[in-house]
């Protein structure tokens, strides 16, 4: 396994959570037994939001990934163009999941549909 920077997000006794060689874990926190790994295009750097059924993982190449909590499949990774690095952790709300990345641009990733889409940030100069 490689450098693990992440903070995990856990979620009825599971801890889910990334490494620098772009594996994505879940670890039973009472067990210690590891349910799934999968693997992922960058590293990962922020840590993972559970929303649903589903983990939601950010890497550094920059995409996210909605992955299946139970079984560790990726069901759709999303690149997202342009945009810097992804390190600050996931943030998942009112069913969907917030990420930042280094350029200061804010996207929303919603499991309902599989989407990221960028989210506008007004400001005054």
């Amino acid at each position: 396994n490689g450098w693990i920077w992440t903070r995990p997000a856990i979620d009825a006794g599971i801890a889910y959570y990334g490494d620098f060689d772009g594996s994505l874990f879940a670890l039973d926190i009472t067990s210690q037994k590891t349910e799934w790994t999968e693997k992922t295009d960058g590293r990962v750097k922020s840590g993972p939001a559970v929303v649903g059924e589903w983990v939601i993982f950010a890497d550094e190449s920059p995409a996210v990934s909605f992955v299946n909590r139970e079984t560790g499949q990726i069901r759709n990774r999303v690149p997202i163009v342009d945009a810097g690095k992804i390190r600050a952790n996931v943030v998942g709300r009112d069913g969907v999941a917030y990420v930042v990345t280094t350029k200061g641009r804010l996207f929303k990733a919603d499991p309902s549909n599989f989407s990221v889409v960028e989210v506008p940030i007004g400001g005054t100069s």
